[in-house]
């Protein structure tokens, strides 16, 4: 699990479990609703009140996905299997798919 805090742009993830800091992500377009690590560490997602869903690969710190929704995001969380990824909104619970290798998302059957 990770936590976060905002600072202008930026946002920075510490693990909850240890507290040591994870990294910095620069560049959200919005107040961080909340952030949460994939299960093998890689990817970090990261949601915010501005609709967006962002993916950033955790070794370079750089976006890999972007997902625009219709309303502002409250939390997120990925499934076991790492490419399942689930937001909560106002208007309700969605799916997604990541893969990695293609840096695309599918809605999640």
């Amino acid at each position: 699990m990770a936590r976060h805090r905002e600072r202008g742009r930026a946002t920075r993830i510490w693990e909850s479990a240890t507290g040591s800091h994870m990294g910095m992500l620069n560049g959200q377009s919005g107040r961080v609703t909340s952030a949460a690590i994939s299960p093998d560490g890689s990817w970090i997602a990261v949601v915010s009140a501005s609709r967006t869903l962002q993916i950033w690969e955790r070794a370079s710190s750089e976006i890999v996905a972007l997902i625009r929704t219709e309303a502002a995001l409250l939390d997120c969380a990925w499934t076991e299997n790492g490419h399942d990824l689930i937001a909560c909104s106002s208007r309700g619970l969605h799916g997604y798919r990541f893969l990695p290798s293609a840096t695309t998302q599918t809605p999640a059957p």
